[in-house]
């Protein structure tokens, strides 16, 4: 509190109703100087102020005319508990512990029909997606990309109500700083990792799949026909569809960008002692936009591919033990080599399984 005037004051006000028909624009809902004046602002508990007690009927009746005592002198900056009125105290407490029951009940039900629905997937017939090497790759590449995303917003962000949840405590905002830090340093390593293991035999015939072919395009516009009904075949898949490569080059560039801006932030005495301030507002606008556009492809991109597409609802569990069911595989790439290699021995697996690792 400064100059004995409450906290909160202005936002008391904003969340009222004449607050909230401000924020919608009416230029003749009444403001702050409609109650307290403009230059002769007094306390409320002085006889010739515009809201001392005996005057609000006044105060109140220049927009609303024949206004009663009794609803003049309702508080306007309705904090809850405190000043608002006792009935909108009681509903509002009323409404806040059925919210929780009901949607918390909502939520509980969800969760364990989600959790059936997992169950069930993993009782299908499985084939080996990914081994236990690219598993961990992936769980790396995506906590170290969820940590960059939530810590490198939240300084853009940082009076958005979300940064201020986690990183609003005292010191939490600089434990922002070396969180978003370490996990650059575990995204480079998860990179260097990545590299090793394209060095190795199935690594190699990994990248030698993902490598884009004329076919890839072919099938973007097949499947396009396809969705839109122009064409009743679906394109045919391999080990890696088209979504996939798409989605794996755009992490080599991505991660590339990243970390190349991401260094001479970091490091902005050394970049300054090198290079026009001027190179360091290029590196920061690309560090932001790639940032967001790396989030909201995966967002849009993967987490459709991989969630949310009927096809695969609620998810392809090849992310948690590198194993997905035999019949979403065969529908996704039913021309992986994986197949041919069933019809020979009757026993689809992985090539190099052990090797690879």
């Amino acid at each position: 509190e400064k100059y004995g005037i409450p906290s909160g004051r202005l936002q008391t006000w904003v969340d009222s109703y004449h607050g909230l028909k401000s924020k919608a624009g009416d230029l003749t809902v009444a403001n702050c100087a409609s109650c307290h004046g403009a230059h002769r602002i007094l306390p409320h508990t002085d006889k010739t102020s515009s809201i001392y007690a005996d005057n609000l009927q006044e105060t109140c009746g220049h927009c609303h005319p024949g206004i009663s005592v009794t609803m003049a002198q309702t508080p306007i900056h309705g904090t809850p508990g405190i000043t608002q009125t006792p009935v909108a105290n009681i509903i509002r407490n009323i409404y806040i512990i059925a919210i929780v029951i009901i949607i918390g009940l909502m939520a509980l039900h969800l969760l364990i029909d989600l959790r059936k629905q997992i169950k069930n997937i993993f009782n299908n017939k499985l084939i080996r997606r990914m081994t236990l090497n690219e598993v961990w790759q992936h769980v790396f590449l995506m906590t170290t990309f969820i940590s960059l995303v939530i810590t490198g917003f939240a300084l853009r962000y940082s009076d958005s109500w979300w940064a201020n949840f986690i990183f609003g405590h005292e010191g939490a905002f600089s434990l922002r700083g070396v969180i978003h830090r370490v996990s650059a340093v575990l995204f480079i390593l998860t990179v260097i990792w990545h590299v090793i293991y394209l060095t190795r035999i199935r690594g190699r015939q990994f990248i030698k799949d993902m490598m884009p072919a004329g076919k890839d395009f072919g099938d973007f516009l097949q499947m396009n026909c396809y969705n839109l009904g122009l064409n009743k075949e679906h394109p045919r898949f391999g080990r890696f569809s088209y979504v996939e490569k798409a989605e794996y080059w755009a992490l080599v560039w991505g991660s590339a960008v990243m970390i190349f801006s991401g260094f001479f932030l970091w490091f902005d005495n050394f970049a300054v002692q090198w290079f026009p301030k001027g190179f360091l507002d290029v590196m920061l606008v690309i560090h932001y936009y790639e940032a967001w556009l790396a989030t909201l492809a995966i967002l849009i991109w993967h987490m459709y591919s991989t969630i949310f597409s009927p096809k695969v609802y609620p998810m392809n569990p090849a992310w948690i033990n590198g194993k997905m069911p035999v019949k979403m595989y065969e529908e996704e790439h039913p021309d992986d080599p994986i197949f041919k290699e069933k019809e020979d021995t009757g026993k689809p697996e992985i090539k190099d399984k052990q090797k690879g690792a």
